[in-house]
């Protein structure tokens, strides 16, 4: 199994933080900041309609229904440095 892993900087704009991977069998998203970030499966995430993901804390999929497209972050202010774990084949 192969693992693609590295951080990205997330702020007010959405952001890519996982590419989209079609052999994807897991990913894990770790906010590394001081604020919420918040995830969403399109670059139309908004802190309104994103999944929130707290500070020091991660958010993770895995099984058969999971989404394998892209994965976008926002935050309503300031940045955060998000980690990601995209477990694949």
């Amino acid at each position: 199994m192969a693992v693609n892993y590295s951080n990205v900087t997330v702020g007010n704009t959405a952001t890519l933080v996982l590419a989209s991977n079609p052999g994807r069998r897991m990913f894990s998203v770790y906010n590394n900041g001081a604020v919420t970030m918040y995830l969403g499966p399109d670059a139309n995430v908004a802190t309104t309609t994103g999944t929130p993901i707290l500070p020091q804390a991660s958010y993770t999929q895995n099984g058969s229904r999971m989404y394998m497209g892209a994965w976008y972050g926002i935050t309503a202010s300031s940045t955060v440095d998000v980690r990601y774990m995209d477990y694949g084949e």
